[in-house]
């Protein structure tokens, strides 16, 4: 089971330049369990988000996701606050390089991210789980994209 986000990026001015873009997750160690686990950051097309159910086989990953960042040896028992850099990301939507909307798609190292699959195992032979809050928790608690900015007609200011 991968979770998938999406951002509303409608709050943004428009023209202004992405410096950074920083996805912060939240783990419930108290209840999440199993052995240290790599976690992969994937871009995934919208369409796929808002399909209900969304189900995808593990050989379709590669060929409906990108995998844009990933963090390796993380403790499900022991880490609490995950950040990933998914600036490449919001720089590409936020500049309309990206000509289909993307989301975010959070998975194990599988096949199709050779980058990060270091294993001769499947991530589901070892049982595993993260247990993220979503966006019902409170505030602190739930998944937060931070995006600094700069405006192009004051380079040395910038926003949040």
């Amino acid at each position: 089971s991968y979770p998938m986000l999406d951002f509303d990026f409608s709050r943004l001015p428009s023209g202004v330049l992405i410096n950074r873009a920083m996805l912060t997750l939240t783990n419930d160690s108290t209840t999440a369990f199993g052995n240290k686990e790599t976690i992969v950051v994937a871009e995934v097309d919208r369409s796929v988000i808002e399909a209900t159910p969304s189900i995808m086989a593990p050989g379709e990953l590669g060929s409906t996701t990108y995998a844009i960042t990933g963090q390796r040896s993380l403790d499900p028992t022991t880490t609490a606050s995950i950040r990933f850099d998914v600036t490449t990301l919001v720089q590409r939507l936020v500049n309309g390089v990206n000509t289909v909307p993307r989301g975010l798609l959070l998975a194990a190292p599988e096949d199709a991210y050779t980058t990060y699959d270091q294993s001769l195992v499947d991530p589901d032979f070892y049982f595993d789980e993260f247990r993220f809050f979503g966006p019902g928790a409170e505030a602190g608690l739930r998944p937060r994209l931070e995006i600094t900015y700069s405006r192009p007609e004051d380079p040395m200011g910038g926003g949040q």
